[in-house]
């Protein structure tokens, strides 16, 4: 019955095909904390088959190895020309690992809870929760409501101090080049957030985006 044959599924190894070089190849992968593996696999007409199969089991150190989002940085970049909708901030999150950047419009005034609100929304929603989170201490995210939102979630806070910045240096460098690209569009027409999806763009994936040089606006 179906148990047996799920018993099979988990004792037999699979049954490797010879490649076709004649065939495109597809890889799929997988990891956990403790462990990786690949399959490589070909299509013979029923369907994708494996050719080949590696798995690892990680040694202590490749188990402390940072993975994207698993800490991000964060700031207000305030002090910008408001639209029609007000927003004349900017809220910068930046992965520690990958150094992308999202940037999303806000205004001054943005309280802790609606942080957390643009926060889930903007970024929790594409990227999942973040294991740490590090930023300086401006009073929203000092604030208990902060603390205990991210207790919940079991995400770290560490705040920054005027005598180590260095734990958020690289969202101020990041405030920087986004202010720079942000005079460079003053040309066009339309509020500074109608281009910031643009800027966004430029910065993650222009080839100087993380040697601090200004990218260029395409």
């Amino acid at each position: 019955g179906c148990v047996e044959q799920l018993k099979n599924f988990l004792t037999t190894p699979p049954v490797l095909r010879i490649a076709d070089p004649h065939r495109p190849f597809e890889v799929i992968t997988d990891a956990s904390d403790l462990a990786m593996g690949a399959v490589l696999l070909q299509d013979f007409g029923e369907g994708l088959q494996p050719i080949a199969y590696e798995s690892q089991k990680l040694n202590p150190a490749e188990q402390k190895l940072s993975c994207p989002q698993q800490g991000v940085t964060m700031d207000f970049v305030t002090g910008l020309p408001a639209g029609p909708s007000s927003n004349d901030t900017i809220l910068v999150v930046i992965d520690r690992l990958t150094k992308m950047a999202h940037f999303v419009a806000c205004k001054t005034t943005i309280t802790a809870e609606q942080t957390a609100e643009l926060f889930l929304r903007n970024i929790v929603r594409l990227n999942g929760i973040p294991l740490a989170i590090i930023s300086d201490r401006d009073p929203r995210f000092t604030s208990n409501f902060w603390t205990k939102t991210w207790q919940q979630y079991g995400t770290r806070l560490h705040l920054s101090t005027a005598y180590h910045p260095q734990s958020d240096g690289q969202t101020k460098r990041t405030n920087q080049t986004m202010e720079q690209l942000i005079r460079t569009t003053c040309h066009r027409p339309g509020p500074m957030e109608d281009s910031l999806s643009l800027i966004e763009f430029a910065y993650n994936n222009a080839p100087s985006a993380h040697d601090y040089s200004v990218p260029v606006l395409p």
